[in-house]
């Protein structure tokens, strides 16, 4: 357990916020817990629905006559980690590199 004392209270606040958005997304049942239990098939077809938006809007999903190439996209999608960040966190610093790709749903 994390002793109340030894957390700054900022800390506390942005751990509180967390968790407020990760149950406000969620309603505390994770993809993960859904996905065990489902087909190959309807998992991808699940993680394209989730990011649905994202594959209509990234270049990253279109061919070179500016269509979307859904067999790639859900290659893609299937690989992807979910992660929730917040306000004030960094994902990746100017200058830095990185081996991984991040597709933003929300935020700036």
């Amino acid at each position: 357990a994390i002793k109340k004392d030894a957390v700054p209270p900022r800390l506390i606040a942005k751990i509180n916020e967390y968790f407020d958005y990760t149950w406000a997304d969620s309603q505390g049942i994770s993809y993960e817990e859904i996905a065990s239990n489902l087909s190959t098939c309807l998992n991808a077809d699940l993680l394209a629905a989730r990011y649905s938006e994202a594959i209509q809007n990234s270049l990253l999903f279109r061919d070179q006559n500016n269509k979307i190439n859904y067999p790639f996209a859900i290659s893609f999608v299937t690989t992807l980690e979910y992660r929730i960040y917040m306000d004030g966190d960094f994902i990746v610093i100017g200058g830095s590199s990185s081996k991984n790709t991040y597709i933003m749903m929300e935020g700036e």
